[in-house]
């Protein structure tokens, strides 16, 4: 994660606008197919584009095993999902945006394919419908697959109704993630001029010292957002429920969820919290890298 002071400098020296989660140079690939999940996802991507001027390119992912295997499939494949690409930029051209748009095609298995696509700098956006069954078709089915093996930033944005929400939560895990996590979160409230909480979940049954290190955890994390310039409004939350279900309720009506990466990855390469987040998700979510 670029250091704060040093990342300012170099936005203000290139004229590009303050975006907590890529730096000036960086660009948003949202993975597009045309569905439901995707133009949702789409649409959050062009309207924060457009606040941080940030380059847009909507990359299509054909499957070369996804259909008959008399050599059609790719072909036929691309030509359809080309054409889905270059029209919706076409749109988003028309509808004079103050951003550059591109497409890509990229060819092979979806989550190995898309983050092939990524530089560094980059962050991946896709749709899901929360679940990950099929109204996310090609992308919001492998989100858990992406969050597995993604390099950088990842954000995936569920089929929910994004208006009026404001806020937002970033979910305080382990001291060695707390200041990346933080700050992204911070930075990202004061340029939306929104609220920002802080959460962390212990068990109900949790005893003395365990409460004892969540509440210091919060108190350090409260020292870390306010000392980024312009945060005012910070509300800190102990909640005794099971990570994810915490984590989800204070998500419900906000913004934006920004969280870490797995430090423990199990069979399906992420970690319990983060495979519950993805897979029942009402709020759009960030997963930083750890660092």
């Amino acid at each position: 994660m670029v250091n704060g002071t040093a990342l300012a400098a170099e936005q203000a020296a290139s004229g590009a606008a303050v975006d907590p989660l890529i730096p000036p140079g960086g660009r948003y690939l949202v993975g597009f197919d045309g569905s439901n999940a995707a133009r949702l996802a789409l649409d959050w991507t062009v309207a924060r584009a457009r606040r941080v001027m940030r380059r847009v390119v909507l990359v299509g992912v054909v499957d070369a095993h996804g259909g008959p295997r008399d050599g059609s499939w790719p072909r036929e494949s691309a030509a359809d999902l080309g054409a889905v690409l270059a029209a919706r930029a076409e749109d988003l051209e028309d509808a004079g945006g103050t951003f550059p748009v591109a497409t890509a095609l990229v060819e092979g298995d979806v989550a190995t394919a898309l983050m092939g696509a990524v530089q560094d700098g980059d962050a991946v956006v896709i749709g899901s419908d929360k679940t990950g069954y099929a109204q996310g078709r090609i992308y919001g089915i492998r989100s858990i697959q992406l969050a597995a093996i993604a390099p950088g930033v990842l954000v995936v944005v569920p089929i929910v109704d994004l208006r009026l929400r404001t806020g937002v939560v970033v979910a305080v895990d382990h001291p060695a993630h707390l200041e990346q996590l933080v700050r992204v979160a911070a930075r990202e409230a004061v340029r939306t001029s929104a609220p920002l909480l802080l959460v962390h979940a212990v068990p109900q049954n949790a005893g003395a010292a365990e409460e004892e290190r969540a509440a210091q955890l919060l108190v350090r994390a409260r020292e870390l957002a306010t000392g980024e310039p312009g945060v005012r409004n910070v509300v800190s939350h102990l909640l005794h429920r099971q990570a994810a279900d915490a984590i989800l309720s204070l998500s419900r009506d906000r913004a934006l969820l920004v969280v870490g990466a797995s430090r423990n990855r199990g069979v399906l390469g992420v970690g319990r919290t983060l495979h519950d987040l993805l897979t029942n998700l009402n709020v759009p979510i960030v997963v930083l890298p750890r660092v």
